[in-house]
């Protein structure tokens, strides 16, 4: 880009990317780099993650009868084995857990890179792919280098995209498909993107590229499939298919969804590239023979509209997080720079288009020291010491059962998270029953002399609902101490009632 040859707005509309991308990239650096370093959990499910990964060294099966010790997460097991073969070589220890996070991460910021210095020779907008993508850390739940799926999937999503897009043969098409069967045995929400991509892909080439793509997908997907279900004995699909399907049809929450959609996404995070995705849109019903977008335009389009759907899917499930919306921030930040080079921006708003840019990226850099949850520091390392401590001191059996991995910096014995258990409860079937009877019975007889908590009445009447008879036997006491002040302002204690 000759910036010699552009006008004076053009000019500090372009000074403007460049400061906003490095501002996004300085926070990014300045918040992850200490929260990936945390020797403890950061974020809720870390813990979690390591008894999956702790299950896989133990040569225990990651999926197996639900019960009071260990209920496996819905997630296919992609990430577990990519955690468990990074701590084979490390150790087993958070930061050992997130470096998947980080290589996934590192490989997302090139594609995003290479992708628009290939298709728009600017530097101005490679920086601008690259701010985007990190100025959503704050946006998508401070995810990028934690020990979660997401990150794994965003870059399996994204690889695919880019390796269909460039596909020249029946190789390169099966190479994609690969990526894509990853993905979604990374994460199964994944599979919503199938049919984008498949569209995508024939437009780009046209129907035997597109059929190749959605046959080696079925196929691949289904041999795996039945493989994982033999070596565990069928639970695989119920826990990757029909809790999904029985279980989580009860938490859809269709006001929740259309409302966070709206207000979230649409007016305070991407609103820039929903309207220019829908600018494109309209390019297309309406002025079929003027002003066509781009290949790559159109393509990455699509791309981003699937991510998008992906995303308002994630947060349909009442309580989902903004973690969903990771590869919507990786679609908008390779469609954005590629639509700002493309001559319908120009050409429809040619005196404000350039600044479009530049908006967008403030309405992603979020403040993250707002909020003291979101920056690490040494108090926080000594605070979870004195809780591990106070843990240790108590008689009897403990049950914390909002943060895994605790049983490991303890000594004590991994029961299941209760959200694991929550999924399995909404089922109502056999095994729902037998889990629900199995930790009725545990109350019953006081198998936990405490249960430690971090929300209050959560585990009563949240998780355990009104069908488990026993919650008169529980009494909630709720304590505060000089021991364990420190380790939390308030911790919720339910003992055995006398």
């Amino acid at each position: 880009m000759n910036i010699q040859s552009q006008s004076r707005p053009q000019r500090y509309a372009n000074i403007a990317v460049v400061l906003l991308s490095i501002v996004a990239i300085v926070v990014f650096l300045l918040v992850a780099i200490p929260r990936f370093l945390y020797p403890y959990e950061v974020q809720w499910m870390e813990g979690s993650m390591l008894d999956h990964i702790s299950r896989i060294f133990s040569g225990h099966s990651l999926y197996s009868q639900p019960s009071i010790n260990f209920v496996p997460w819905l997630y296919t097991p992609c990430y577990y084995y990519a955690a468990t073969l990074v701590c084979s070589l490390t150790g087993l220890s958070f930061v050992a857990a997130r470096i998947p996070s980080l290589i996934a991460t590192l490989g997302v910021i090139i594609l995003l890179a290479w992708v628009v210095r290939k298709e728009t020779r600017s530097s101005i907008f490679t920086i601008a792919a690259v701010g985007l993508y990190l100025a959503s850390y704050v946006k998508t739940e401070l995810i990028m280098l934690s020990a979660r799926v997401d990150p794994l999937f965003t870059f399996f999503v994204l690889a695919s995209a880019v390796t269909l897009y460039y596909s020249r043969n029946a190789r390169n098409v099966i190479f994609g498909a690969g990526l894509f069967v990853l993905c979604l045995f990374t994460k199964q929400t994944g599979i919503a993107l199938l049919p984008f991509f498949a569209f995508g892909l024939y437009r780009k080439s046209g129907w035997r590229q597109c059929f190749q793509f959605t046959i080696v997908c079925i196929v691949a997907t289904l041999i795996i499939l039945l493989l994982l279900n033999y070596f565990s004995n069928g639970w695989f699909s119920y826990y990757a298919l029909q809790i999904p399907r029985a279980g989580k049809g009860q938490t859809l929450d269709w006001w929740f969804a259309i409302q966070g959609f709206v207000v979230y996404i649409v007016l305070r995070s991407w609103p820039i590239a929903i309207g220019l995705l829908a600018l494109v849109g309209a390019q297309k019903i309406f002025l079929r023979s003027q002003h066509q977008v781009s290949r790559p335009v159109e393509f990455f389009g699509i791309f981003f509209l699937g991510t998008t759907v992906v995303g308002f899917g994630g947060i349909l499930n009442q309580g989902g997080g903004h973690n969903v919306f990771l590869p919507l921030a990786a679609a908008t930040a390779v469609f954005l720079p590629l639509m700002m080079n493309d001559k319908l921006v120009t050409h429809w708003l040619p005196r404000f288009g350039q600044w479009l840019l530049p908006i967008q990226l403030l309405l992603l850099i979020s403040y993250p020291w707002s909020a003291k949850e979101n920056v690490v520091s040494n108090e926080d390392a000594y605070n979870q010491e004195m809780f591990f401590h106070y843990v240790q001191s108590l008689q009897g059996e403990v049950w914390v059962p909002f943060h895994g991995f605790t049983w490991q910096m303890t000594g004590r014995k991994m029961y299941a998270d209760y959200n694991a258990i929550r999924d399995v409860l909404l089922v109502g079937d056999r095994n729902a029953r037998n889990l629900e009877s199995e930790l009725d019975s545990a109350l019953v007889h006081h198998q936990w002399q405490y249960i430690l908590s971090d929300v209050q009445d959560t585990f009563p009447h949240y998780i355990l609902r009104d069908s488990v008879k026993n919650l008169n036997r529980i009494r909630m006491r709720l304590i505060r101490d000089n021991q364990k002040r420190e380790a939390s302002p308030w911790i919720y204690i339910y003992v055995p009632s006398s």
